[in-house]
């Protein structure tokens, strides 16, 4: 890698602001070998430079973030799935209380209808009753009228009885 390689993988706009960190740095990425170096063509950077550089820079620990971002992804894919799973089991529960309730309304209207049915049915009763009551109260009178009409002949006299005559 070159310094432009640099200015555009650390997104720098100035060839000097680069050359300033990697002067600032050059001990530390040169700490275990020449990995940095100026030729003729410009400075040349290798592999374990760029890894030195991403640390100083903090792009390791975006990387970090990154991973961390990630794994959270996964954990809210997960806990949405878990949630899906969940609203299902609510909505197929949601759909049997649905039927269940259909069910007692149903049965509720059945019991209605049969009440209603018994409460016409229990009035016609009462208004039988109460025809048959004043029937009742007509074939009293009546046999109290015959009761005192059989008692005045029992009482009348021989006379009477023999010409079958009231008195």
């Amino acid at each position: 890698m070159n310094i432009n390689d640099l200015m555009k993988r650390y997104n720098i706009k100035s060839r000097q602001g680069i050359r300033q960190f990697v002067l600032k740095h050059l001990s530390e990425i040169n700490s275990d070998g020449e990995h940095a170096k100026q030729t003729a063509d410009g400075w040349q950077f290798d592999d374990e430079a760029v890894r030195i550089i991403d640390d100083l820079r903090g792009l390791n620990q975006v990387a970090f973030i990154e991973t961390s971002e990630s794994e959270k992804i996964l954990e809210l894919q997960v806990e949405i799935d878990n949630l899906k799973n969940l609203l299902l089991v609510s909505q197929a529960d949601l759909i049997e209380t649905q039927k269940k309730l259909i069910e007692s309304e149903h049965n509720l209207l059945t019991t209605q209808r049969q009440l209603t049915d018994n409460a016409v049915v229990v009035e016609c009763l009462e208004n039988k009753n109460s025809i048959l009551s004043e029937e009742l109260e007509l074939n009293r009178q009546e046999r109290e009228k015959i009761q005192q009409k059989l008692e005045k002949i029992r009482n009348r006299g021989l006379l009477a009885r023999i010409f079958n005559s009231e008195q």
